[in-house]
């Protein structure tokens, strides 16, 4: 029952998200879209959030990088989703550095990089480490399963 209810949930929630989102287009005008062209580098890092799945390929990890390197909009998401992304595909160095720089960068998603860090380390034999990383976190959830 409460699996069929958190399904109920989660679709409800999405098709408000997409009904406000049709609303908000079928509202903007075609001059206002003009002037608002996005960039090459913003559709390749569109492009390459949207194909997210936790696996690593060449092209995701080129595209993100190119974000970072280039100090475009959404480089603070590009540290988290590589952080990730390395994690997933077993470089935990790789990992650790961006997900120390996701950390930093991007506020709303602080307490996850940091949950994720905290795995890095348990899984290195890195104890102290992983208590230090692991008393930063505030959620109270990502909290609780830290470690």
């Amino acid at each position: 029952m409460s699996r069929h209810f958190t399904a109920f949930i989660i679709f409800s929630f999405m098709h408000m998200w997409l009904f406000s989102l049709v609303s908000y287009a079928s509202d903007i005008k075609p001059e206002d879209a003009a002037a608002s062209v996005h960039s090459e580098h913003a559709d390749q890092f569109e492009h390459a959030a949207g194909g997210f799945d936790a696996r690593l390929n060449k092209e995701t990890e080129k595209l993100l990088l190119d974000v970072i390197n280039n100090d475009l909009t959404g480089k603070d998401k590009a540290f988290f989703m590589l952080g990730r992304l390395y994690m997933e595909a077993g470089d935990p160095e790789k990992a650790e550095n961006y997900l120390i720089k996701a950390a930093e960068a991007y506020p709303l998603l602080k307490d996850y990089a940091l949950k994720l860090l905290t795995d890095i380390y348990l899984s290195a034999g890195k104890y102290e480490d992983a208590v230090q990383t692991a008393r930063q976190i505030r959620n109270p959830l990502l909290l609780r399963y830290a470690g």
